[in-house]
């Protein structure tokens, strides 16, 4: 788009964080810094609408720069900002193309009064602040015009517009030696015409001898000047030729001060270059030098003393001291050989520090020839390798460990590739599973897996593939080569590449087969000795069971009434209650106390009120269905529960009890009432209790509204 449209001269794309995570400016995927204009990034975030920045220093270029900055939207919000980069050099051609006098000045100023673009020595001001009181003029007013003086010290008659759009502001200073030298031109051209007319043809002649003669001589301070690298000196010239050698110089003087600025540019950045060279030199301990063939002097950098951690001597002196006698003895045999050949070195030499500790340095050497190709000086570079050298060793001594440990462990090791073929495998697996290593490195684990205990050892495999889990382990039998089985415990973990990627399974197989068959044979005597024990039981749990049988009965049945007491009706509640959850069918409670029982008791004896109790308890039991169940829940108090009954067919069944009890004749009491409370259990009820409360309180208002009567 950029390359189609020239609309900036990069894209950027920045995170909720003012990181940059696309610039077209570097490959995709390449580090990048964070956004130059962090303010302006916010700003889009916060507001959700686009912004036209201010000159500003690039995060990557690191040259001045404007961005016009749009949010991107995800799921209506801010996700990203999208930056269009467009440079200072992009608004020139604005300028340029208004084709103003050479001589007039004209500059594009941001909001904060910075040089965007400007059409004269562009490259030493862009970046740069105006003229304070230039400034503050045009942030006063939005048009306007004044006197004053330029960067370059040019005193002009300025005029100026600022956009009401973007707050930038356009202005055009015009010299004002350009505009006096206008009108004097003028006023000359009358005089002369005057002379003219008098006749004065000697006066003429002597005037424009002078003025040839001015107008030379007003070319010698510029051209001192231009020889100095100064500035040129405003100068008045009155003729053609001498007016063109002034405007060289101008151009020279301009052409002079960008190849200057370019200059410094370029100073500046092999300064830093250098600066970026010698840190990398000493992040990676990498010294260069060079030894001069015919004076034997040798210049090292700063690096290279820092590695040796003193001043390198002349090479002879070298032996023994910065160098090993053996390694001084190789450098030496291969600077001669390139001496002579012209083919450098490489070599890994040991040498010592200055304190005297051991080094290993990776030293390079290539030939300098002069231009009848004779080799003149020797060049290279040294780099301190003991890092290196030093993991090496320690690599290849873990290798040696863990090869020993590998053959002579007293389990079984294997390496196993992703297909399942066996890889390594040490002498113990061969000894276990009865195969030679030839044989048993041509199968895979699968071949040799019983069958039934296959599926579960892949299945572990594909968890261990995924990452579900760091490794596992499990018995399982494997078919020897003689047909027999045996069993293991096979312990497996995965081993992935430095990319993360899967490589191969390490297997450890420990022989558990012996134990297996003591397992086999305790289980035979286990079985055996439960046989016997479980006759025993089967004898004593009989007579047990016949004994449970008679107190569960007494435990659940009222002595006096022979109903089922409370703990009977609660299981046969809880049993009811947890059918409603499952089925919801639905069943009711009635609460049955006989009235004034207290003064039967005090009035006729408990005797009496016991026949009472069990008159009472057989005339509910005949009323009620034989589906239902009637119990003695406490004292004169008696529960009914009606399975698979709605609360009108619960109300109509306690009205036929409530009359069958005022109809009864009790022994020597005569009439009894009785009042009934009903409750429906619901499908919501945490449990059973919730509607035995509600039927109790029913019988509470029955009660209370005068007994003998029914409440729901």
């Amino acid at each position: 788009m950029l390359a189609t449209t020239k609309a900036g001269s990069n894209a950027v794309l920045t995170d909720q964080s003012g990181q940059q995570i696309v610039n077209t400016l570097k490959p995709f995927g390449q580090a990048l810094p964070r956004h130059g204009n962090p303010a302006v990034a916010r700003r889009i975030f916060e507001t959700g609408k686009p912004v036209i920045s201010d000159l500003f220093i690039g995060g990557l270029t690191q040259r001045p720069v404007m961005s016009i900055d749009v949010p991107v939207l995800s799921e209506e919000k801010v996700a990203y900002v999208l930056s269009i980069g467009i440079e200072p050099k992009d608004f020139s051609g604005i300028l340029l193309a208004q084709r103003l006098p050479e001589s007039w000045v004209a500059a594009i100023f941001d909001t904060t009064g910075t040089i965007v673009s400007r059409t004269h020595n562009a490259d030493q001001f862009v970046g740069q602040k105006g003229t304070a009181e230039y400034i503050q003029r045009f942030q006063e007013s939005q048009e306007g015009a004044m006197e004053t003086i330029t960067r370059e010290g040019i005193p002009v008659f300025s005029v100026f517009s600022r956009s009401a759009v973007t707050g930038w502001t356009v202005g055009i200073g015009i010299p004002r030696q350009a505009l006096e030298a206008e009108l004097q031109h003028k006023f000359v051209t009358l005089a002369l015409g005057m002379i003219a007319v008098f006749g004065f043809g000697a006066m003429l002649a002597w005037l424009i001898g002078d003025r040839i003669a001015v107008s030379v001589r007003a070319l010698q301070a510029p051209a001192r000047a231009l020889g100095a690298g100064g500035p040129l000196p405003a100068s008045e010239v009155h003729i053609k030729e001498a007016a063109e050698v002034l405007g060289a110089m101008s151009e020279a003087e301009n052409l002079l001060e960008q190849r200057t600025a370019s200059l410094q540019s370029t100073y500046q950045s092999l300064l830093l270059r250098e600066q970026e060279l010698l840190e990398a030199h000493r992040l990676g301990r990498f010294g260069i030098w060079q030894w001069n063939a015919k004076s034997g002097e040798i210049t090292v950098s700063e690096e290279i003393r820092h590695i040796y951690g003193r001043d390198v001597p002349p090479f002879p002196e070298q032996r023994g001291t910065l160098l090993s006698i053996e390694s001084w003895e190789r450098v030496n045999a291969a600077a001669q050989e390139a001496l002579k050949t012209g083919i450098g070195y490489d070599l890994k030499l040991q040498a010592y520090r200055n304190d005297g500790t051991h080094i290993w340095i990776h030293a390079k050497c290539e030939a300098i020839r002069d231009a009848e190709g004779e080799v003149i000086a020797l060049r290279g570079t040294v780099q301190d390798i003991t890092e290196r050298i030093e993991a090496e060793k320690a690599l290849r001594n873990s290798e040696i460990r863990f090869r020993a440990t590998f053959d002579q462990a007293a389990v079984g090791m294997a390496h196993v590739s992703l297909e399942g073929k066996w890889l390594h495998v040490n002498d113990r697996i061969c000894e276990i599973l009865a195969y030679p290593r030839d044989v048993l490195l041509g199968l895979t684990f699968q071949e040799i897996t019983y069958p039934p205990d296959l599926h579960t050892d892949l299945d572990y495999l594909q968890q261990l593939l995924v990452g579900s889990i760091p490794s596992y382990s499990m018995e399982k039998r494997y078919v020897r080569r003689d047909a027999t089985l045996t069993w293991v415990n096979l312990t497996v973990a995965l081993v992935r590449t430095p990319e993360g990627k899967p490589d191969y399974f390490v297997s450890v197989l420990e022989d558990i087969q012996s134990r297996k068959e003591t397992e086999t044979a305790l289980d035979e005597a286990r079985k055996l000795y439960r046989q016997h024990l479980e006759q025993q039981v089967a004898e004593r749990t009989e007579a047990l069971m016949l004994a449970n049988q008679e107190l569960q009965r007494l435990a659940l049945q009222d002595a006096l009434t022979k109903l089922p007491n409370r703990l009977a009706a609660n299981e046969r509640l809880r049993q009811e209650f947890l059918r409603l959850k499952r089925t919801g069918s639905p069943y009711c409670v009635l609460m049955m106390d006989i009235d004034h029982f207290k003064s039967i008791n005090d009035t006729y004896g408990h005797e009496t009120g016991d026949h009472v109790l069990q008159h009472f308890a057989a005339t509910v039991a005949g009323t009620l269905r034989a589906t239902d169940f009637v119990a003695r829940f406490g004292g004169e108090e008696f529960i009914a529960l009606m399975p698979d009954t709605e609360i009108e067919g619960a109300m109509v069944s306690a009205e036929k009890v409530r009359n069958a009890i005022q109809a009864e004749s009790f022994p020597v009491v005569g009439q009894v009432t009785v009042s009934i409370g009903v409750g429906l259990a619901r499908a919501a009820d945490a449990n059973e209790d919730e509607t035995v409360r509600r039927a109790d309180a029913a019988l509470y208002c029955s009660k209370k509204d005068g007994r003998n009567r029914v409440s729901s």
